[in-house]
Protein backbone atom coordinates (compact mmCIF):
# COMPACT_ATOMS: atom_id res chain seq x y z
CA UNK A 1 0.00 0.00 0.00
CA UNK A 2 1.04 3.59 -0.54
CA UNK A 3 1.96 5.33 2.70
CA UNK A 4 2.58 9.01 3.28
CA UNK A 5 6.26 9.67 3.78
CA UNK A 6 8.10 12.40 5.61
CA UNK A 7 11.45 13.12 7.17
CA UNK A 8 10.21 10.88 10.01
CA UNK A 9 10.08 7.84 7.75
CA UNK A 10 7.44 5.95 5.79
CA UNK A 11 5.36 4.96 8.81
CA UNK A 12 4.89 8.45 10.27
CA UNK A 13 1.29 8.71 9.11
CA UNK A 14 0.40 5.29 10.52
CA UNK A 15 1.80 6.31 13.91
CA UNK A 16 -0.23 9.54 13.84
CA UNK A 17 -3.40 7.66 12.87
CA UNK A 18 -3.00 5.08 15.65
CA UNK A 19 -2.21 7.86 18.13
CA UNK A 20 -5.56 9.36 17.13
CA UNK A 21 -7.26 6.19 18.39
CA UNK A 22 -5.33 6.39 21.67
CA UNK A 23 -6.19 10.07 22.11
CA UNK A 24 -9.88 9.30 21.65
CA UNK A 25 -9.73 6.48 24.23
CA UNK A 26 -7.78 8.46 26.82
CA UNK A 27 -9.15 11.99 26.50
CA UNK A 28 -12.41 12.54 28.38
CA UNK A 29 -13.64 15.38 26.15
CA UNK A 30 -13.09 13.33 22.98
CA UNK A 31 -14.83 10.34 24.54
CA UNK A 32 -17.89 12.44 25.27
CA UNK A 33 -18.40 13.64 21.72
CA UNK A 34 -18.79 11.61 18.60
CA UNK A 35 -16.98 12.53 15.40
CA UNK A 36 -19.72 14.42 13.47
CA UNK A 37 -19.29 12.29 10.34
CA UNK A 38 -22.74 12.90 8.83
CA UNK A 39 -22.42 16.70 9.08
CA UNK A 40 -18.82 16.67 7.83
CA UNK A 41 -19.78 14.46 4.87
CA UNK A 42 -22.28 17.16 3.82
CA UNK A 43 -19.77 19.99 4.32
CA UNK A 44 -16.70 18.27 2.81
CA UNK A 45 -18.20 15.64 0.45
CA UNK A 46 -15.04 15.28 -1.65
CA UNK A 47 -13.09 14.15 1.43
CA UNK A 48 -15.09 10.95 1.97
CA UNK A 49 -15.32 7.67 0.09
CA UNK A 50 -18.81 6.66 -1.02
CA UNK A 51 -19.26 4.38 2.01
CA UNK A 52 -18.58 7.21 4.45
CA UNK A 53 -14.98 6.91 5.62
CA UNK A 54 -12.39 9.62 4.98
CA UNK A 55 -11.19 8.70 1.51
CA UNK A 56 -7.49 8.27 2.34
CA UNK A 57 -8.19 5.46 4.82
CA UNK A 58 -6.81 2.26 3.28
CA UNK A 59 -9.60 -0.20 4.15
CA UNK A 60 -13.18 -0.56 2.95
CA UNK A 61 -16.15 -2.62 4.13
CA UNK A 62 -16.26 -1.14 7.65
CA UNK A 63 -19.01 -1.31 10.27
CA UNK A 64 -20.89 1.87 11.21
CA UNK A 65 -18.79 2.20 14.39
CA UNK A 66 -15.55 1.71 12.45
CA UNK A 67 -16.53 4.37 9.89
CA UNK A 68 -16.67 6.90 12.73
CA UNK A 69 -13.64 5.58 14.62
CA UNK A 70 -11.37 5.35 11.57
CA UNK A 71 -12.53 8.67 10.16
CA UNK A 72 -11.80 10.48 13.42
CA UNK A 73 -8.33 8.90 13.72
CA UNK A 74 -7.62 9.67 10.06
CA UNK A 75 -8.72 13.29 10.60
CA UNK A 76 -6.42 13.64 13.62
CA UNK A 77 -3.47 12.34 11.59
CA UNK A 78 -4.29 14.42 8.51
CA UNK A 79 -4.48 17.53 10.69
CA UNK A 80 -0.87 17.06 11.79
CA UNK A 81 0.52 15.73 8.52
CA UNK A 82 -1.73 17.71 6.10
CA UNK A 83 -1.51 15.10 3.31
CA UNK A 84 -1.70 11.41 2.53
CA UNK A 85 -1.34 9.24 -0.55
CA UNK A 86 -3.83 6.47 0.15
CA UNK A 87 -4.51 3.25 -1.72
CA UNK A 88 -7.90 4.56 -2.89
CA UNK A 89 -7.46 8.34 -2.92
CA UNK A 90 -5.11 11.17 -2.00
CA UNK A 91 -5.43 14.36 0.00
CA UNK A 92 -2.64 16.78 -0.87
CA UNK A 93 -3.60 19.72 1.34
CA UNK A 94 -5.99 18.75 4.14
CA UNK A 95 -6.50 22.30 5.39
CA UNK A 96 -7.65 23.54 1.97
CA UNK A 97 -9.36 20.43 0.60
CA UNK A 98 -11.29 19.48 3.77
CA UNK A 99 -11.82 22.74 5.67
CA UNK A 100 -14.70 21.55 7.87
CA UNK A 101 -12.90 18.39 8.98
CA UNK A 102 -9.73 20.42 9.54
CA UNK A 103 -11.68 22.89 11.70
CA UNK A 104 -13.23 20.01 13.70
CA UNK A 105 -9.74 18.65 14.49
CA UNK A 106 -8.34 22.11 15.21
CA UNK A 107 -11.15 23.07 17.59
CA UNK A 108 -11.93 19.72 19.25
CA UNK A 109 -8.63 17.86 19.33
CA UNK A 110 -5.71 20.28 19.09
CA UNK A 111 -7.12 23.25 21.00
CA UNK A 112 -6.57 25.69 18.14
CA UNK A 113 -2.89 24.86 17.64
CA UNK A 114 -1.82 24.68 13.99
CA UNK A 115 1.27 22.79 12.83
CA UNK A 116 2.12 25.03 9.80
Amino acid sequence: SKIATSTFGPYAFIYLHETGHLMKQRHYRLLQQEFPRTRLMREDPNCFASEGVIKTYNRRGLSSYSLISESSAEAMALYVYNKKDGDFANINNFKNECPSIYKWAKDNVYGGYEFN
